[in-house]
């Protein structure tokens, strides 16, 4: 019986850092799973240190319109008044959502763009 040939050791292989990052990601897993746990970690420190300057100021539109009509009751102020507010409102273009309260004499209406 021939002798069995001795194992010889890995050649290194010569290519990009991403070739090297994989072949030590697959020779020592544990030290990958660190390796991505740490920048989870740091990018979530990171994320909580950004200062409120380098986000953005976001001011969403809003239009009030306030209508009264004193001694008037809340259904006449519904037909009457915001009714009609709310269906000129509507009609313009970019409205998301429009909102109204009505009370006895005054009617209020808060429209979102």
């Amino acid at each position: 019986m021939p002798p069995s040939p001795t194992p010889q050791p890995a050649k290194s292989r010569k290519g990009s850092a991403f070739a090297s990052l994989a072949d030590l990601s697959i020779r020592r897993p544990v030290f990958a799973w660190m390796l991505m746990a740490a920048l989870i970690i740091f990018g979530a420190i990171g994320l909580s240190r950004l200062g409120v300057s380098e986000q953005p100021d976001v001011d969403f539109p809003v239009l009030t319109i306030n209508a009264t009509w004193s001694g008037s009751a809340p259904e006449v102020m519904e037909t009457e008044i915001v009714d009609k507010i709310e269906e000129q409102v509507i009609s313009t273009q970019g409205v998301r959502t429009v909102t109204s309260q009505i009370q006895q004499g005054a009617g209020l209406d808060h429209t979102r763009i």
